[in-house]
């Protein structure tokens, strides 16, 4: 069960976070005030089921990348569509390079032996309570130094090993334009 979540840069929240979530939830508010970006946003983690290796100056993680969701859609091209935009597809398939902020990170997607290309702006990445295996986790302080992130502004209330963070980059859909856009569950 999701029981908080923190938003930067996603469509129009610039900076958002909802606690103590239960069973059942109502989002309650006037016409573009973000309600459907937060269900947006925990779409899209759920959806990121693909295996991935994330890679950034100091270390690799294990991460996730989109996957098709329950019914069979990719959830990028059908968020992308409900907006009018088709997603940026990567041409290449296997490798994604960003620079994020002042650091870079490469994506190397396990794609399908058919070598398609990939729709690919979305990254997931969750650490295992044991962080004695660098490559198999991912202690959260590390990364969001690596991606300046200031952790002491709140973007983590919580203890630095728990939760997912979601890192986004579909720039059409990210708050004015923005480039970038991340987010974390616990």
């Amino acid at each position: 069960m999701i029981e908080s979540i923190h938003i930067k840069n996603f469509r129009g929240i610039q900076d958002g976070k909802i606690d103590k979530f239960s069973k059942i939830n109502l989002l309650v508010g006037p016409n573009n005030s973000g309600k459907s970006a937060v269900l947006e946003a925990i779409y899209l983690a759920n959806t990121a089921s693909q295996p991935a290796t994330l890679e950034t100056k100091n270390a690799r993680y294990d991460a996730l990348t989109g996957n098709r969701d329950l019914l069979g859609f990719d959830p990028l091209e059908r968020i992308c569509s409900k907006h009018l935009k088709s997603p940026t597809i990567n041409q290449t398939a296997g490798t994604i390079r960003k620079k994020w902020k002042q650091s870079e990170f490469t994506l190397f997607p396990q794609t399908a032996q058919n070598l398609e290309p990939c729709k690919v702006a979305l990254c997931s990445v969750e650490p295992k309570k044991d962080k004695t295996y660098k490559n198999a986790g991912l202690n959260l302080t590390e990364i969001a130094d690596e991606i300046d992130w200031q952790l002491d502004n709140g973007f983590v209330d919580e203890p630095p090993n728990t939760g997912s963070v979601i890192l986004f980059w579909e720039s059409s859909l990210t708050y004015y334009q923005a480039k970038e856009s991340a987010w974390f569950i616990k």
